[in-house]
């Protein structure tokens, strides 16, 4: 309602550009048809991340003159398991038992196994011993305020515990035997002194000492929220800026930058990864741009 309270305030502006047009106005994370159409298991996350203005005009806009779209179906909903770092000795599932990936691999890469494999469900499953190292390293050690909190909500508040792995399975909704096969086989490679996923020895610890637990971190949960972007937009020229048109040829004076724009970050998307993208898309736009305005 303030959005709207400012844009009935605001005066409306039409400006005529003799040097070209950057559309550099974000994603389209704040759109539910553009998430639902183009990225269906991404638009059931519980958090947007983004700014009011990651409605996806800026593409439409370019799309209504002939730019194409590409990589619409990218989006990044990271899942850390960490902070604490013990839980990386658990095993991470999806609700067949199957194990999902390394646990320590970065959060964008695990919430990209998450959502895209296994439909956003999964369970880090961890023993007693690992669980008690967990809580430890919560209570004692120096984490920032919000992954304290975290830290606590999953491992007091949401996770879920019984005597059995059998029984936790059938408490969270698991296939019994997929979980303890998965736990079995990663026991026996634990012994063995290799991970299957490749996980760090260090990191590795057998999961067998009850009661076991299972720390949900489902990609729609509204406890631990999964923030959600979105990754892909108009198709354009790299080093130009300029945006393709459907036959691959750049339209004369459009460029888009950033979200707005298919770029590095759609191939996979890292911490800080949108401001180096954006910076070098806008440069490039705004240079081209600048040497076409002046002849």
């Amino acid at each position: 309602s303030s959005l709207r309270t400012l844009e009935r305030a605001g005066r409306r502006r039409f400006v005529h550009a003799r040097g070209g047009v950057v559309l550099a106005m974000g994603g389209y994370v704040f759109d539910p048809t553009l998430m639902k159409t183009n990225a269906p298991q991404y638009a059931r996350c519980s958090l947007r991340l983004g700014t009011a203005g990651d409605d996806g005009t800026g593409i439409r806009l370019g799309q209504s003159v002939g730019g194409a779209l590409g990589q619409m179906d990218r989006c990044s909903a990271p899942r850390f398991i960490d902070p604490p770092k013990a839980w990386w000795s658990g095993v991470l599932v999806g609700r067949n038992g199957e194990r999902i990936c390394n646990e320590t691999l970065y959060g964008g890469k695990v919430g990209e196994h998450l959502v895209e494999r296994f439909g956003g469900r999964g369970t880090v499953i961890v023993d007693s011993r690992i669980m008690a190292r967990g809580r430890a390293q919560v209570r004692r050690e120096p984490l920032q305020l919000y992954q304290r909190v975290f830290g606590i909500i999953n491992g007091w508040v949401t996770c879920r515990s019984a005597p059995t792995l059998r029984e936790l399975a059938e408490r969270l909704g698991i296939d019994a035997e997929g979980l303890e096969a998965t736990v079995r086989a990663y026991n026996e490679g634990v012994r063995a002194g290799h991970d299957s996923q490749g996980k760090a020895l260090e990191y590795l610890a057998p999961i067998e000492e009850g009661p076991f637990y299972g720390i949900p971190i489902d990609s729609d949960s509204m406890m631990y929220p999964a923030p959600c972007l979105s990754l892909g937009g108009l198709r354009t020229d790299v080093m130009t800026g300029r945006v393709l048109g459907r036959d691959g040829a750049a339209i004369d004076g459009l460029y888009a930058a950033g979200r707005t724009a298919v770029g590095v970050a759609s191939n996979g998307y890292v911490s800080g990864l949108s401001v180096a993208d954006g910076i070098f898309s806008g440069r490039n736009g705004g240079r081209h741009a600048a040497a076409r305005a002046t002849g």
